[in-house]
């Protein structure tokens, strides 16, 4: 676990419907870390402002949510969003600045699994409570879209195909290799 007199933020990223949200809560329940997850501020923002460009706010909002887990001093966060390679870099550069500015930490986890998984997973019950993607036709379009499966290039990651391994599996990885 994370010590008391710095903040160790886990960035879980991967591809819509990689299982980022369901890992980040089976690692909640063994590190009593809250989960900051890519829903939260986009359901807001578009709720606010549907059929607008909100991007740069969502980062607004996020930076700020991390600023202030730092300033209460938690211990940890977990934190999960679709990383897009080349479009959200200046973000994450943004939350490494921040993190490393203040003396805390953030360690990074790629989630991937195969195309096939990705479809499945998508039209699940689970992805219903948020504004998630749930169609696989709107699933596939945004990966010709965006480039989900390239690793940040700029950090180091931990990288987990999970197309056959369950939450549990992989938090239980995440746990062991970064805390």
């Amino acid at each position: 676990m994370a010590d008391n007199t710095n903040m160790h933020l886990i960035f879980i990223y991967g591809p819509p419907a990689a299982g980022k949200l369901t890992v980040a809560k089976e690692l909640s329940t063994l590190t009593e870390f809250p989960v900051f997850h890519n829903h939260l501020t986009f359901d807001l923002a578009n709720s606010v402002f549907p059929g607008y460009k909100f991007g740069k706010l969502i980062e607004k909002i996020r930076l700020d949510v991390f600023q202030h887990a730092i300033d209460q001093k938690l211990p940890g966060l977990i934190f999960t969003v679709a990383y897009g390679y080349g479009s959200d870099d200046d973000f994450v550069k943004s939350v490494v600045k921040l993190f490393e500015d203040s003396n805390n930490k953030v360690s990074f986890v790629q989630l991937i699994c195969s195309p096939q998984e990705l479809q499945h997973r998508v039209t699940q019950d689970t992805r219903q409570q948020y504004g998630k993607v749930k169609d696989p036709e709107v699933l596939d379009k945004l990966l010709k879209e965006y480039d989900f499966s390239t690793p940040i290039p700029f950090v180091k990651s931990l990288t987990i195909d999970n197309t056959f391994l369950d939450s549990q599996t992989v938090a239980q990885k995440i746990k062991h290799e970064l805390l």
